[in-house]
């Protein structure tokens, strides 16, 4: 078994799992700074949160995993997104980035590219406003809703 980028195999091609590098862990505690019902949960599964993928296109979206035995949330039941961030639009990028969770889990960290080219990593937080799912209509923040 051939090891996704962004993790490695072992000897017999199981993949191995690594920790998230010091940009993505801001970006995934960033994303779970809101307030809201389940989020407690999430940021306990992203204490020990590690990368098992990354996006073949080259893109910085990683999957994530954690612990199967952390409590889950239910936000679940309501939203694959828990919550996401914007970036203002430039004539340089326009993107957005989404967590995911999965089964009361966390999932996915994606950056959505509406421009190109499609960076490599993360944009820095700085340039980020977060929104928990529902809570802001997609688009770029600025944008008429």
């Amino acid at each position: 078994m051939a090891a996704r980028d962004g993790a490695s195999a072992d000897e017999q091609g199981a993949l191995v799992a690594r920790p998230l590098d010091t940009a993505e862990e801001e970006l995934l505690h960033f994303l779970l700074a809101v307030e809201t019902e389940g989020v407690a949960e999430l940021r306990v599964q992203a204490r020990h949160a590690l990368v098992g993928g990354r996006c073949p296109c080259g893109c910085p979206t990683i999957e994530l995993v954690v612990d199967p035995r952390a409590a889950p949330t239910a936000l679940n039941a309501r939203a694959p997104v828990f919550s996401w961030a914007r970036a203002a639009r430039t004539a340089q990028s326009s993107y957005h980035v989404v967590l995911f969770i999965a089964e009361g889990r966390l999932s996915e960290l994606e950056y959505v590219s509406l421009s190109d080219p499609v960076p490599t990593t993360f944009p820095p937080i700085s340039d980020l406003a977060p929104a928990v799912s529902g809570d802001v209509p997609l688009g770029p923040v600025g944008a008429p809703a």
